[in-house]
C-alpha cells in the first residue's frame, strides 16, 4: 500500500509532467445534448433522423477508467527517463522501507538512479558514494544479483569518460560480487581491462579491500609482468598471493608462473626498501640509517655475490609519523615493488608498518625498535634481536671453564626477551655441573634494587648474570654502585651502551660481557665502519650507522644464500645461527670491564675482584654506624644514584 508522503509526493510530482490534451464531452454534455439535437434536426427537415443505438456513441463520450496511484519505482523511474534527478533523489529518499512492493524494487529503482547520476555527471553522485551506496543494497535480499550490473553500468560510464582505473576498479567490484556464472561471464572482459592498466594503477588497486578476491587478476597481472621484465623474485611473490584465491582459473596461473623457471641469461633483480625519517626531529638518526644500510649494500657489492642478483633500493620517508609510516610499508609494495623492507626506526612506526608488511606477507626488518608488541605482529617482522643461545652458552663456559664459577644467581628483567636468555644460561651452567642457586625477577621500572642486591649478596654466590636491553638496565646499574654490589657482572649487549656502562660505576669493575661485534665499538668490524663513516661524512659512528649496516648485511646475506620469497627470508633470518658464515656484525665475542677500559675476556681471570670499599677513616677517627628510624633507611634516595658514581664518591680498590 503506498504511503500518505508518496501520495502527496506523487502528486507533486505529478504536477510537473505535460498537460495531458483535451478529452471529449462527458456523459453529463451528452444527456442534453442528444435530445436538443434531435429537437432542432425536427424543426430542419421532415426527413426522418436516423436511429442512433447507444452503442454506437463516439468513444469520446464514454466514462474513462479511472487511474490506479503509481507505485514509489514507478515515479521515480518516470522522474529518471523524463531528466528530474533532483526530484528522483528526494522522492528516493522519502519513500520508507515499507511502502516498496518488494526488496527487489527498492534496489533496481537504487541502481538505476545511481546509474543515471553517474551518467549525467551529478557532483554528488562520485563513484565512492556510488560504491557505498551498492554495498548497502548488495547486503539487502536480491540486491546481490542487482549490484554487478550495476557495477557493469558505471564502469562503462567511467570507460567512456576516460577514466579507465576507477572503470577497472567497478568491474573488479562487479566481478567480486557475482555468482559463479556471472564471473565467467566477466573474466574475459576483466582481464582485457587489467592487460591494458599500468602498472601503478594495478598495484594501487590491488590493496584496495573493496575489491574482494578479484585482486587475484591483479596479482596475476602483476606477476606475469614482472617476469616479462626479468623481475623473478617480485613475479613468485606475487604469484604466491593468488594460490588461496576462490577462483580456479586465478589459482592455476599462480601455480604456472612458480613452476616456470627463471632465464638463466636474464638479470634477476630484488627490491630492498628503506624505510627512515628523513624530515623532522629524527631526520639525523634517519639518515644516519640509511647511510649504514647503503655502506653495507656496497661492501656487498665488492664481492662476488653480486654477480647473479642485482639489488635495487627502493627509500621512503615515514616523518617519524604513524600514519606515514603505514602509507610508506604500503607504497613501498605496491608501487616500489619490494620485496622486503628495512626500517624504520622508531617503535611506533616500526609496529605500524610492521602490521602492513605482515598482513602483505613482506618480511620488515626493523633493529632499533624495542617495543616487546613488535613479536606479537607475525613473523613477517623481524628485530634481529641476538639468539638467546649464541650469547648465554660462551658466557657460561668461559665462567666454569676459564674462571672456576660454579654458583650463580639471575637477575631477570621483566622485558620479554630476558627469561629467554636466563633458561638458555640456567642450562648451559646445568650441562656443565654448575648450578643457579637463585634467580629473581625484577621490574625494570622500580626505583630501588637494594632488597634484590641483599638477596643476591646472601645466597653466596661467584657471579650474577643480568641480560637485558639497555631500557631495562638503565635504573639498575647505577644502584649496584651505590649499594656496594660486590658480584662479578655477567651480561650481554644490552649493557655495552654508554648509558650503562659508566667508567665511574665500580661495581661493573671484572664484568664479562657476550657481545655481538656491532656492540664492540673497538672491534674490527665498528673500526672499518668507523673509517667508512669518517670519509662520507667527516662525522662519528653512531648506533644509527651500526643498525642500518647490520640490518642491511643480515638481509643481504639472507638472500645470496637463496631465499626469494616472503617465507624463505623470514625463516632463513630466524635459523640465523646455524649459518656456516655470519655477518661480520654478527660475530660474537667476549670482553671485560676494568677501570672504564674494555678489553678481551682474557684479561679477567687475570685479576681478581676484590670488595670494593669506601675510602677508610684517618686512623684515631671515631666511627660509628648511622642510626636509622622505621620507614627510613641509612642511604640517600636510590632514585638520585644514577649520578653518584660521578660525583663525589671517591673509591679504592
Amino acid at each position: 500500500m503506498t504511503s500518505p508522503q508518496s501520495r502527496r509526493l506523487s502528486a507533486a510530482t505529478s504536477r510537473r509532467q505535460v498537460v495531458p490534451a483535451p478529452r471529449g464531452p462527458g456523459l453529463r454534455g451528452l444527456r442534453v445534448a442528444l435530445p436538443l439535437a434531435f429537437f432542432l434536426g425536427a424543426c430542419a427537415a421532415p426527413a426522418p433522423s436516423p436511429r442512433i443505438e447507444p452503442t454506437e456513441a463516439p468513444t469520446s463520450t464514454s466514462r474513462p477508467v479511472p487511474e490506479l496511484p503509481k507505485s514509489p519505482g514507478e515515479e521515480i523511474t518516470e522522474l529518471v527517463e523524463s531528466g528530474d534527478l533532483g526530484a528522483a533523489r528526494e522522492l528516493f529518499a522519502s519513500v520508507p522501507d515499507d511502502a516498496w512492493s518488494s526488496p527487489a524494487e527498492h534496489d533496481l529503482v537504487a541502481a538505476r538512479l545511481l546509474a543515471a547520476e553517474a551518467r549525467a555527471g551529478v557532483p554528488r553522485a562520485t563513484l565512492e558514494e556510488s560504491l557505498v551506496q551498492y554495498y548497502r543494497i548488495s547486503g539487502v535480499e536480491g540486491g546481490a544479483e542487482l549490484a554487478p550490473k550495476a557495477f557493469d553500468e558505471i564502469a562503462e560510464i567511467r570507460e567512456e569518460r576516460g577514466n579507465s582505473a576507477e572503470s577497472l576498479r567497478a568491474r573488479l567490484i562487479a566481478w567480486d560480487r557475482s555468482d559463479e556464472e556471472g564471473r565467467k561471464t566477466r573474466a574475459g572482459g576483466l582481464r582485457r581491462a587489467a592487460e591494458s592498466a599500468d602498472e601503478r594503477t594495478l598495484r594501487r588497486l590491488v590493496r584496495d579491500p573493496g575489491i574482494g578476491a578479484a585482486a587475484g587478476f591483479l596479482w596475476i597481472e602483476i606477476a606475469e609482468r614482472d617476469a616479462a621484465a626479468g623481475r623473478a623474485a617480485s613475479a613468485r611473490r606475487a604469484a604466491r598471493r593468488v594460490l588461496d584465491s576462490p577462483d580456479p582459473r586465478i589459482r592455476e596461473i599462480g601455480a604456472r608462473v612458480l613452476r616456470e623457471e627463471p632465464d638463466e641469461g636474464a638479470a634477476e633483480e630484488f627490491t630492498i626498501a628503506l624505510l627512515a625519517p628523513l624530515q623532522g626531529r629524527f631526520e639525523m638518526f634517519g639518515r644516519s640509517f640509511l647511510l649504514g644500510a647503503r655502506i653495507a649494500l656496497a661492501d656487498r657489492n665488492q664481492g662476488d655475490s653480486a654477480a647473479r642478483l642485482s639489488i635495487r633500493l627502493a627509500v621512503r620517508d615515514t616523518e617519524g609519523d604513524l600514519l606515514t609510516a603505514m602509507r610508506a610499508a604500503r607504497d613501498a609494495v605496491f608501487e616500489d615493488g619490494a620485496d622486503a623492507i628495512v626500517g624504520p626506526l622508531l617503535s611506533v612506526t616500526s609496529i605500524a608498518a610492521g602490521g602492513i608488511a605482515q598482513t602483505l606477507g613482506v618480511p620488515l626488518i626493523t633493529p632499533i625498535a624495542t617495543d616487546p608488541r613488535l613479536s606479537e605482529i607475525g613473523p613477517a617482522v623481524q628485530t634481529l634481536a641476538p639468539d638467546p643461545e649464541e650469547l648465554a652458552v660462551p658466557l657460561a663456559e668461559f665462567s666454569m671453564n676459564e674462571l672456576g664459577y660454579r654458583s650463580f644467581g639471575v637477575l631477570v628483567p621483566r622485558d620479554g626477551m630476558s627469561a629467554e636468555f636466563e633458561a638458555k644460561f640456567r642450562s648451559a651452567v646445568e650441562e656443565r655441573g654448575g648450578r643457579v642457586s637463585i634467580s629473581i625477577a625484577f621490574d625494570p621500572e622500580d626505583s630501588d634494587f637494594r632488597h634484590l642486591i641483599e638477596r643476591i649478596d646472601e645466597a653466596g654466590v661467584d657471579a650474577v648474570y643480568v641480560p637485558g636491553g639497555v631500557a631495562s638496565l638503565e635504573r639498575l646499574a647505577p644502584q649496584l654502585d651505590f649499594y656496594e654490589f660486590g658480584r662479578r657482572l655477567l651480561g650481554n649487549g644490552g649493557w655495552m651502551d654508554s648509558r650503562i656502562l659508566d667508567p665511574g660505576n665500580i661495581a661493573l669493575d671484572g664484568a664479562v660481557f657476550a657481545v655481538e661485534s656491532a656492540d664492540n665499538p673497538d672491534s674490527e668490524f665498528r673500526i672499518r665502519l668507523r673509517d667508512a663513516i669518517w670519509e662520507e661524512t667527516r662525522g662519528e659512528v653512531s648506533r644509527f650507522h651500526v643498525q642500518g649496516y647490520r640490518a642491511m648485511a643480515a638481509l643481504l646475506f639472507t638472500i645470496d644464500a637463496g631465499a626469494r620469497s616472503g617465507e624463505e627470508i623470514v625463516q632463513t633470518l630466524c635459523r640465523r645461527r646455524h649459518w656456516p658464515v655470519r655477518p661480520e656484525s654478527e660475530q660474537v665475542e667476549l670482553l671485560t670491564y676494568r677501570d672504564g677500559v674494555l678489553g678481551p675476556a682474557t684479561w679477567a681471570p687475570v685479576f681478581e675482584l676484590e670488595p670494593k670499599i669506601r675510602d677508610e677513616p684517618e686512623e684515631g677517627s671515631e666511627t660509628r654506624e648511622p642510626e636509622t628510624h622505621e620507614g627510613e633507611t641509612d642511604r640517600a634516595d636510590p632514585a638520585e644514584a644514577g649520578g653518584s658514581s660521578k660525583e663525589s664518591r671517591s673509591r679504592r680498590r
